[in-house]
């Protein structure tokens, strides 16, 4: 048999195809890998940053829904205009309850320094006199004042015939 060149420039001609082919199809695998890697992370990032947008969208609607409740508990506070008005507010008491309502201490204390305000406590010593049913008055009166307050040393005795004395500090919370 006579050996013919056309088969083998045939067979090597196939054998080269074939590398091409398997290196294109290789090339083409990688190149789709890293495609989906990429719209993989993108769609990730995407994710995050919608997470992020509903995540502030809640926090701005939260914020519009407590503005009433924060004016609200601001008002609560004594600032340093409304000292006199909580001062006032406590003498008031007297003609409220039929009662005598003795101030005999007032001194700010407690001041705790916080950003741009100051938080202190406006300190009060009240002696409260009259009968036993004005003097449970003015204590649930002084207890149910719209201000932020606390009330310390409370005590009730009876000072005279039928007078009883309610001494206590009353501490209000005031906003510089």
């Amino acid at each position: 048999m006579k050996a013919n060149s056309k088969h083998y420039f045939l067979v090597i001609f196939g054998i080269l195809t074939l590398v091409i082919v398997i290196f294109g199809y290789w090339f083409v695998y990688k190149v789709v890998i890293g495609q989906m890697q990429a719209n993989s992370y993108a769609i990730e990032k995407l994710s995050i940053g919608q997470d992020s947008i509903k995540q502030q969208q809640k926090l701005l609607e939260t914020e519009e829904n407590t503005t009433e409740k924060r004016a609200k508990l601001l008002s609560y506070l004594t600032s340093d205009e409304k000292v006199l008005d909580f001062i006032k507010a406590v003498e008031s008491i007297a003609g409220q309850t039929s009662t005598e309502v003795v101030l005999s201490a007032i001194s700010p204390s407690g001041n705790t320094n916080k950003a741009s305000s100051t938080i202190s406590y406006i300190k009060i010593r009240a002696n409260i006199r009259g009968d036993w049913t004005n003097v449970n008055k003015a204590l649930f009166l002084i207890e149910n004042f719209p201000y932020s307050i606390s009330l310390d040393n409370v005590g009730i005795r009876l000072s005279d015939k039928n007078k009883w004395e309610l001494s206590l500090d009353i501490n209000a919370l005031n906003l510089n």
